[in-house]
């Protein structure tokens, strides 16, 4: 049966489906056991989504039942995406070869095989299979190679998990599942929130700098503080007016009037 994961070890998060005007943003992990990845279900959640975990335990025939009866349980206007790994990625993509009902987006991770190569998927359902480079395969033109990685590297728990090639395929999977959900991202206020942390983080170092450099001045050679390198005889190449909006808090700090 579909399980929702333990994540009494994570705080409590408020998610957008709250609100009842929006429709629940809903992820099914399909693993092959039931050991499941938490780190990654933790990433999902953190982007807004529902989840639910479903173990393929060997039992084919249960486990597609199951897919499909959870479609049938949705309200109308629901719509789910799956996210599927080794075994149980290649039992999705079986039976994604005809339209599942509310079924949106399905991520697939190093499926043992591919059981109809080349066959087609439904124009509607938006795909992508991560393929590990040892695996000698490559399944159609929705599908990513990763070259040095392993079946298992996108799963944070084992020992073979590969960080630059699971970042990758995050990425890639993460792009999908939004289009299929249509949900629009505000680059432009992600950009903002990083140039902030920037500005930030540039800010602390540019004033634990300064702080250094007058504590080692009048150290080594007993220089009144005044003569020392610091704040009251440093100014930015860059007019004040120019500074940007969101860093002029940090620059005054580093360069008061």
């Amino acid at each position: 049966m579909l399980m929702e994961p333990d994540t009494s070890t994570h705080p409590t998060m408020k998610f957008s489906w709250n609100n009842t005007s929006q429709k629940p943003r809903i992820i099914v992990s399909a693993e092959e056991d039931d050991d499941y990845d938490a780190v990654a279900l933790q990433h999902w959640k953190e982007e807004g989504f529902e989840v639910s975990y479903l173990p393929l335990a060997r039992n084919k025939k249960l486990f597609v039942q199951q897919l499909h009866d959870y479609a049938d349980n949705l309200d109308l206007g629901e719509k789910y995406a799956i996210v599927a790994y080794g075994e149980a990625a290649e039992t999705v993509l079986e039976m994604a070869h005809k339209p599942v009902p509310n079924l949106c987006a399905l991520v697939a991770y190093y499926p043992e095989r591919m059981s109809v190569p080349g066959a087609g998927y439904p124009p509607s359902l938006k795909l992508v299979v991560h393929i590990a480079g040892s695996q000698g395969f490559m399944p159609g033109n929705y599908a990513y190679s990763y070259p040095d990685a392993v079946p298992g590297f996108a799963e944070h728990d084992l020992d073979i998990f590969d960080k630059v090639s699971a970042g990758l395929a995050w990425s890639r999977s993460l792009d999908v599942i939004r289009k299929a959900f249509e949900i629009e991202v505000d680059l432009e206020a992600i950009w903002d929130r990083h140039s902030e942390r920037t500005c930030q983080s540039l800010a602390f170092l540019a004033i634990e700098s300064l702080q250094l450099s007058s504590f080692y001045c009048r150290l080594r050679s007993n220089v009144p503080t005044d003569r020392c390198v610091g704040q009251s005889n440093l100014q930015p190449k860059t007019p004040r007016q120019q500074w940007p909006p969101w860093c002029r808090s940090h620059m005054s700090t580093i360069f008061p009037q």
